[in-house]
């Protein structure tokens, strides 16, 4: 108070300027008789990001600019609308649904398809080598994948300049997915050799190299994807988007997984299960560990049933690819149609 004490005028200062002091709230009236900007309802707010896909915040003309309408708390049910509506989304969370059900269910039963198919006598050998050839190709598959992409990326940028923003973003987002694309259809052929090759105990060492290389390219498709699905989306409803893409691959890829493909094998294969009992051919000391059924590699039909479920397990992820090449077309046609209209308002 004593610092607003010295800083006021006298009050014979005040009461000497009555005229400028009535200007000032003449001023000062249609201000405070002006009407607060109307606040959107969550579903206007959700509308209005999906109009900025790119995710802009303050652009001219938007809810930061001066005047404009106030900014509405976005609801989660209106983000699950936003993205369930988009086709591009959804097929992007689908595909990677339907490569997780792939990897995860040839990862759990890979050493009891080798088993049956004798071509190891050891389940300890067996286990050591499947899951060395997975690991392998998937701790060098992820990095390089992102060194891909960003590769890509840059000789696309050097290639042609963007009209806008907006139109750089779709761009790099129809590139990105047509590179997870391409590296998930070298993975599928990848699996497909494996499979064929999977029941001539000979080529086992084939086999593991061929499954390597497919897990090497379908895991180059993790940096990517995430990528496309940041672009696809508006900037404010990203978190969201991530979080329902992992739950869309937990509920539709790896949890149902095993246990559709376990079924699979028990109906087609049924005595190639697992039993408990005494088993010094399986490296554990001769401890009740449990182990392959005997009678799963003497019997042809259980052999062939356990070749059909490897099959049903790798032509599952047919559905990667259609997904994702379904997503990259919509995503390039959206990136043209942004672009003619960038040029057309750049040359009007």
């Amino acid at each position: 108070f004593a610092a607003l004490a010295f800083r006021l005028p006298p009050a014979s200062a005040l009461s000497a300027r009555p005229a400028a002091a009535a200007s000032l709230l003449a001023a000062a009236a249609p201000l405070q008789q002006q009407e607060e900007p109307p606040t959107p309802s969550p579903h206007e707010a959700v509308a209005a990001l999906s109009a900025r896909p790119d995710g802009a915040v303050g652009a001219p003309g938007g809810s930061c600019a001066p005047g404009g309408p106030r900014e509405a708390a976005v609801t989660l049910w209106a983000q699950l609308s936003l993205l369930l509506s988009s086709p591009s989304y959804v097929c992007l969370v689908l595909g990677y649904a339907a490569e997780t059900a792939t990897v995860i269910g040839i990862s759990t039963y890979g050493p009891v398809f080798l088993l049956g198919f004798g071509s190891f006598h050891s389940q300890a050998a067996c286990s050591l080598a499947f899951a060395g050839a997975v690991s392998v190709g998937g701790v060098l598959g992820t990095p390089l994948g992102g060194v891909l992409t960003d590769t890509v990326l840059s000789r696309a940028k050097r290639a042609g300049t963007p009209h806008s923003a907006q139109h750089a973003a779709a761009r790099e987002a129809a590139l990105v997915s047509g590179v997870i694309c391409l590296l998930m259809l070298c993975g599928l052929l990848c699996m497909a050799a494996a499979a064929a090759v999977a029941a001539t105990p000979e080529l086992v060492t084939l086999f593991l190299v061929l499954m390597s290389l497919a897990v090497f390219f379908i895991y180059g498709t993790s940096a990517g994807l995430s990528r496309v699905i940041m672009l696809t989306v508006p900037m404010q409803t990203r978190p969201f988007a991530l979080a329902l893409q992992t739950l869309g691959l937990h509920l539709f890829g790896d949890v149902p997984s095993p246990v559709i493909i376990g079924a699979v094998k028990d109906s087609l294969a049924p005595h190639c299960g697992i039993v408990f009992g005494n088993d010094t051919a399986s490296g554990c000391g001769g401890a009740d560990l449990g182990h392959l059924n005997p009678q799963c590699a003497a019997s042809p039909e259980d052999v062939r049933g356990l070749h059909l479920t490897i099959w049903i397990a790798v032509l599952w992820s047919i559905w990667a690819v259609v997904l994702w090449a379904a997503a990259f077309g919509l995503l390039l046609r959206r990136a043209r149609r942004i672009g003619e209209g960038a040029a057309a308002s750049g040359s009007g």
